[in-house]
């Protein structure tokens, strides 16, 4: 995975600051692998039994969950990851802030302003 996302996974999980964490390039990139790694362990384990039927997933554990259930490899989904930095540099809004609100996403994850869905429903 770090060679794909051009980070030390490693490193960003073990040794990196709070501070450093609460930016969301480390943050997403640390939740992904977290979740990649429980799952990897569950499987290991044993911890579930018989063929997985369903894999489901929300922002970051969409990838999670395609991964999971083999629609995508490790490598490709790291790769989509990473690949979503460029998109919250720059200046421009970031989608995976709630724009302080809670429960309220980005526009078009169904928060846009006034609690309606994207396209005025």
């Amino acid at each position: 995975m770090s060679e794909v996302t051009g980070e030390d996974i490693p490193e960003l999980l073990l040794r990196t600051s709070t501070e450093q964490l609460r930016r969301t390039d480390p943050a997403r990139l640390s939740v992904f692998a977290v979740a990649v790694v429980a799952h990897s362990e569950a499987v290991r384990r044993g911890a579930l039994d018989g063929p997985v039927v369903a894999c489901a997933g929300h922002s970051l554990g969409e990838y999670v969950a395609l991964t999971a259930a083999g629609a995508l490899t490790l490598r490709a989904a790291a790769t989509l990851v990473a690949a979503a930095r460029p998109c919250h540099e720059g200046g421009r809004p970031d989608p995976w802030r709630h724009h302080g609100r809670p429960g309220r996403g980005p526009a078009g994850a169904g928060g846009a302003p006034g609690g309606r869905r994207a396209g005025g429903r």
